[in-house]
């Protein structure tokens, strides 16, 4: 999984779980559901994930605190990517109250604060910045290595979009030339997406472009056996987004809208409607800016429709906004 052989990842999560079931106990039942949530989360299989989630609840109080926590940080996110919010703040602060009740243990609070900030960074970069900045001080200073990198993948994206975008753009990519030279690969796509995002804010276009296209790049970390790397279908919607607002600011329209329209394609696979809402707002936006109204608006106007939480998120205010632009 950690190396990016998402279908192979998800053959040997099988095994772990008919193992657990025909063993028996809740301590291996926990470990073969994180096993299983950690495997679906990667390979674009939400309804999967949210399948296991209610069973993984009642299994709390006999795996370990990362068999909870880790699984429940990735189901807030798979909440967060399919529409619900309110699911998605509930399990983030299970997750959280989970490692506060383990005496705030020094591995797990990072793993915890570290999902905190995955999860808010879409809807408050402020509060993700912050969870992201606890995270690290905890990783540094027990020497956890990969957490930290991690943390500093949300703390930079955080200085980006706040003010500082050098600062953050240079935390980023330091962060994503650990994960390649250690050879974790697990969430390249999206870190390379945010580098794109935080070089682009710095004005560094060239950058900017150099970044989104190692999201996309398998070869980037060929292993010994010669085999490549796999973006996680779950990351390819926001790497599209992201690809198609760079080919907008240097004047590449055509191109920008098939990023747009692939990544709301991809995000349908998934059933992932916010995914789906974050490409069809630029989407909508390029296409009112082309004199396309109606078709920006019959594309943007059923999926906010959709929406009944979050309103009052950036995003959601930013569709509403635009539909009323658009006008009937």
């Amino acid at each position: 999984l950690v190396r990016g052989y998402f279908t192979s990842a998800q053959l040997f999560a099988d095994q772990v779980l008919d193992m657990a079931r025909r063993e028996g106990s809740p301590r291996s039942l926990a470990f073969a559901h994180q096993a299983q949530i950690e495997t679906r989360h990667y390979r674009g299989d939400l309804a999967g994930v949210e399948e296991l989630v209610d069973s993984l609840v009642p299994l709390r109080p006999y795996g370990s605190t990362e068999s909870f926590v880790t699984p429940m940080g990735y189901a807030a996110y798979n909440a967060l990517a399919l529409g619900y919010f309110d699911n998605a703040e509930l399990r983030m602060a299970d997750a959280l109250a989970c490692a506060r009740e383990h005496g705030d243990e020094p591995y797990i609070s990072a793993i915890a604060r570290d999902w905190e900030a995955i999860c808010r960074e879409a809807l408050d970069s402020k509060r993700a910045g912050e969870a992201g900045a606890e995270a690290l001080a905890i990783a540094e200073k027990h020497g956890f290595a990969f957490w930290g990198e991690v943390a500093r993948i949300f703390v930079g994206l955080a200085k980006a979009r706040l003010g500082s975008p050098q600062e953050g753009a240079a935390l980023i990519r330091a962060a994503c030339e650990g994960f390649l030279q250690s050879g974790q690969m697990i969430a390249g796509g999206l870190f390379f997406t945010y580098l794109a995002e935080a070089e682009d804010l710095a004005g560094n276009m060239d950058q900017a472009f150099t970044a989104i296209n190692k999201a996309f790049d398998p070869s980037l970390t060929p292993y010994s056996d010669g085999t490549l790397w796999e973006m996680a279908p779950l990351h390819k919607p926001n790497a599209f987004t992201c690809r198609g607002g760079l080919y907008v600011k240097v004047g590449r329209n055509d191109l920008a809208e098939a990023d747009f329209r692939a990544a709301i394609a991809e995000a349908q696979k998934m059933s992932a409607r916010f995914f789906e809402l974050l490409a069809a707002i630029p989407l909508a936006r390029l296409l009112r800016d082309t004199n396309r109204h109606n078709e920006a608006r019959a594309i943007l106007a059923p999926l906010y429709g959709w929406f009944t939480e979050g309103l009052d998120t950036p995003p959601l205010k930013e569709a509403k906004t635009l539909l009323d632009e658009l006008g009937e």
